[in-house]
């Protein structure tokens, strides 16, 4: 009879502590569900900055958004347009001419995006690289930007947490 018992405490603190100390699974990496569905279209303004050799190009326009959400995934297209560029010259030594801003043809640029949100963060690539990452709530959305969007390489973000693209729906 005292091996029962003794048998029966054991397993029901072997439970016990199982149930209070076991492994909890690390989600670190995990998504969480969002906040909003994103779908439909956003319309905003864009201002930025693009450092090429030799030029800080600061870029103005507006900025249309069209995604659609499936859970975490989002894919979509965007368009900048009435785009202004004004050009100012780098201080340091570098080739004559600088390479200096260009603009798009036809002064619109425009591309597809896919990528995920999580929660209220979202993060949007294009042509295989991060492009945009920000936030949102219900009815507007703020971007910045990760990478060169108007100019090519060789090309570096200035300051991209300053420069935004804000949207409204």
């Amino acid at each position: 009879m005292k091996n029962i018992r003794f048998l029966l405490l054991t397993l029901a603190f072997a439970i016990l502590f199982q149930g209070c100390c076991g492994v909890v699974p690390d989600n670190t990496n995990s998504t969480i569900s969002p906040a909003r569905d994103l779908s439909g279209t956003w319309k905003g303004t864009a201002s930025f900055q693009e450092n090429v050799e030799g030029a800080q190009c600061t870029t103005t326009g507006t900025f249309t958004l069209d995604l659609q959400q499936d859970g975490n995934n989002l894919n979509g297209d965007f368009v900048l347009s009435h785009i202004s560029i004004s050009q100012k010259r780098l201080p340091g030594n570098y080739e004559v001419p600088p390479i200096g801003c260009s603009g798009p043809v036809g002064n619109e640029l425009s591309g597809q995006v896919d990528g995920t949100v999580s929660s209220s963060s979202i993060t949007l690539n294009s042509g295989g690289y991060r492009q945009f990452s920000g936030s949102f709530t219900t009815d507007i959305m703020s971007l910045k930007l990760e990478k060169c969007l108007v100019n090519d390489e060789p090309c570096t973000v200035d300051n991209n947490a300053k420069w935004k693209i804000s949207l409204t729906r």
